[in-house]
């Protein structure tokens, strides 16, 4: 099975590109990331023409995340990271920006995020509260931090606790280790970078998931595996990038890494993202029910378009009955 993460910054410019890419690749699942629509003008026809079904949460010229998945049983399970009051109790409060969307699918559990890049520092208004979080920092990064506590906190008490095969891939928005940025010194006061934000990353692996691309075993292995180079100082000539673009994989899945690398191409190509994709490949043959018989078919059935369709609509996506 072959899963792809992808900044694609802008889902319009780059869908052709996108579309023949995932084509070549023989991909099953994508994760896109920075989609920069609205919820109507995501292209679900087009991309249901090339074979796809989708699940989303977009936002009009920001942010934006997306599931593209080859089996038509798709089912999303939550369209925002929730929030919690004491106790553990969820919380009515809803995220305003589209960074997270996951689903079930391929007979595994996959999230597709965008993680807030939580630039400039700042300062806090000096009448603003401090808080625990990010104290000291002003409001993009506390933002970051407390969206980034909110992602480990749905992995520790949800996602692990299920015992299900999940995984998590998209921009993080932070570079976790020296080799994963090519000058650590120059970029200092950047949220990138910062010890706060990497301790994200620290807790996700403390917890047991496994970063895909330092785990597997391929030629880039031992390269800084570069994901994203700044449009600006011809920094992807000159190979001047950051590795922010990650898969983590929960234990049962990590035992089925079969190679993870960098694909530069699109990168190199006209009009490109920043970005480039990362490619994981995995030994898994999961697939839903409805998936095995589209497969037979050589398509999707009547039945299984029917039950994809309850799941993805035009508008967005609905989960348990509600249309997001």
């Amino acid at each position: 099975m072959r899963i792809v993460t992808f900044n694609v910054n802008s889902l319009a410019k780059r869908l052709e590109a996108l579309l023949d890419f995932l084509e070549v690749r023989k991909v099953d699942l994508a994760l896109l990331q920075e989609l920069k629509c609205s919820q109507e003008r995501f292209p679900l026809e087009v991309l249901q023409r090339a074979g796809w079904h989708a699940a989303f949460v977009a936002e009009k010229a920001y942010n934006g995340v997306a599931v593209l998945s080859r089996d038509p049983a798709l089912a999303v399970r939550c369209s925002a990271l929730p929030f919690r009051q004491h106790k553990g109790q969820a919380s009515d409060e809803k995220d305003v920006q589209a960074r997270y969307v996951e689903v079930e699918t391929h007979g595994l559990i996959a999230a597709s995020l965008y993680a807030p890049n939580g630039n400039p520092l700042g300062d806090p208004p000096k009448d603003s509260p401090k808080d625990s979080v990010g104290e000291g920092f002003g409001e993009k990064f506390r933002y970051k931090l407390s969206w980034m506590e909110r992602l480990c906190l749905h992995v520790e008490e949800r996602l692990l606790l299920e015992g299900k095969p999940f995984l998590l891939g998209g921009d993080f928005n932070v570079c976790p280790q020296s080799r994963d940025v090519f000058d650590e010194q120059a970029m200092e006061g950047d949220a990138l970078v910062q010890e706060e934000s990497r301790r994200c990353y620290r807790r996700l692996v403390y917890s047991g998931m496994v970063d895909a691309f330092r785990a597997a075993s391929n030629p880039q292995h031992e390269e800084r595996g570069y994901t994203y180079w700044d449009y600006r100082r011809s920094r992807f000539p000159r190979d001047e990038g950051l590795r922010i673009d990650m898969v983590f994989l929960s234990p049962m899945l990590s035992e089925r890494i079969e190679g993870c690398v960098v694909e530069r191409s699109l990168r190199a190509g006209v009009q490109p993202s920043d970005h480039t994709p990362l490619c994981l490949d995995l030994a898994w043959e999961g697939v839903s029910a409805l998936g095995k018989a589209s497969r037979m078919t050589g398509g999707a059935t009547k039945e299984a378009t029917k039950e994809a369709s309850k799941e993805t609509t035009k508008g967005g996506v609905r989960e348990q009955g509600r249309l997001w």
